[in-house]
């Protein structure tokens, strides 16, 4: 039941998780800026050392979702998020240890960047899954919409945090700070009272099999048949602009890095309004035209920023607009695809269903900004945004086409108060 004296934060229990989740973001988000940093400041990493670094950071994400989902519908999903945290904070707590030993060697970040990577995707899982256990269906929309903004603010500002952390205090004490974090969200974590209630499942099905009846739930479920094919599409050319943008920003806007980053760190409060109108949005529209109407928001007003040229500050009020939209837009539309997920898949399939959804959705992002950068070289910058552009606004067109129609009406406890 909702907590009379604290309606925002749902109850005491969603509280806790929530302050941890935001703490284990800014670790998230914070140090995967620090790693390149201190691989260029210490080391002498070259650009493509550098690539390959980001590369370990992202790579679990095509694997270990899927084993995850397994793991997380046979046992309580409270102590994954309590190895994640506090394996987390041991990775950081080792390579701060040998930063101040003065031993940093390129294969230690590699191999921290891989094992901070694989605790993120475990996290992605564990927490979409276990949030359904912390609050009653109806409000669902609204303990997402705190998820979503906890994302969308850790997106604009702990990424510079880290950079002025490394810059102000030095590498060591930067990676420190961040170690905090995973530990302070592994205390609220810990603080929780709330005990989930599981299906058990049967011992003698092997993991593959397991896997298999995620996807075949998936694959039977018309709304998330639909959600699973749009959140792919939307990722891998999403990625596609993005790659594109941050070339042709510099390029052609002759934006300066320094530009570049307030520039979308402006644009990035967008997803934080999204986040804070989502209840009031779905409330008038019902879920499936948020849906629709969100992610026509985050593609159609990125229209215009290849149409642009001249001046500079145009370029830059065109910019913020269009991603100030993508922003917002996108993230509506998160609320109610996550939500509507949660409430019609058991629960004794939600570590897998959701694990299968982003082991979709999150492959196509590394594929996406290969194929953006292979069409500007192909196609030149301004002619493959615009490709990229229409293709992400096709992504929302198929959408309206293919949702269901009685997609409210599955999904009416997400949408209820």
């Amino acid at each position: 039941m909702r907590n009379r004296a604290t309606p925002f934060l749902i109850n005491g229990d969603f509280a806790k998780f929530w302050f941890g989740l935001t703490f284990s973001e800014i670790g998230a988000r914070g140090i995967s800026l620090v790693f390149p940093l201190l691989a260029v400041l210490t080391l002498d990493a070259s650009p493509s050392e550098v690539g390959y670094l980001n590369a370990a950071q992202f790579a679990p994400a095509l694997i270990v979702p899927l084993l995850a989902g397994v793991w997380l519908d046979r046992r309580p999903r409270r102590p994954s998020l309590l190895l994640v945290h506090f394996g987390s904070m041991a990775t950081l707590l080792a390579v701060a240890a040998l930063l101040a030993a003065g031993n940093p060697m390129l294969g230690l970040f590699y191999a921290a960047a891989f094992v901070i990577g694989m605790f993120n995707a475990i996290n992605g899982v564990s927490t979409q899954a276990y949030l359904p256990a912390l609050v009653s269906q109806p409000q669902l929309v609204t303990a997402n919409s705190r998820a979503q903004m906890t994302y969308a603010m850790v997106q604009v500002a702990a990424p510079g945090l880290g950079g002025i952390l490394t810059g102000v205090l030095g590498g060591t004490r930067a990676v420190v700070f961040f170690l905090l974090c995973y530990a302070a969200a592994g205390c609220c974590v810990l603080a929780i009272r709330t005990r989930e209630t599981l299906d058990p499942l049967p011992d003698k099905r092997g993991t593959f099999s397991l896997i298999r009846e995620g996807m075949a739930f998936i694959a039977r479920s018309p709304v998330l048949r639909v959600l699973t094919l749009q959140g792919t599409w939307i990722n891998l050319f999403d990625q596609m602009v993005l790659t594109l943008w941050l070339l042709f920003a510099l390029s052609d806007f002759g934006f300066s890095s320094g530009l570049f980053g307030i520039v979308m760190a402006v644009s990035g409060l967008g997803a934080i309004v999204g986040s804070m109108v989502a209840r009031a949005v779905g409330d008038r529209l019902g879920n499936r035209r948020t849906i629709i109407t969100g992610v026509a928001a985050g593609s159609v007003l990125l229209l215009a920023i290849p149409l642009v040229s001249g001046a500079t500050w145009l370029a830059v009020a065109v910019s913020v607009l269009a991603f100030f939209g993508y922003s917002f837009g996108h993230t509506l539309a998160n609320v109610f695809v996550v939500s509507t997920r949660q409430v019609i898949t058991p629960n004794n399939l939600l570590g897998r269903v959701t694990a299968t959804y982003r082991f979709a959705a999150f492959g196509a992002i590394p594929i996406g900004a290969a194929l953006g950068g292979l069409a500007g070289e192909w196609f030149g910058l301004r002619t493959a945004l615009v490709i990229g552009i229409c293709l992400l606004n096709l992504g929302w067109v198929l959408s309206a086409v293919l949702l269901p129609a009685d997609l409210d009406r599955l999904s009416r406890p997400a949408a209820a108060r």
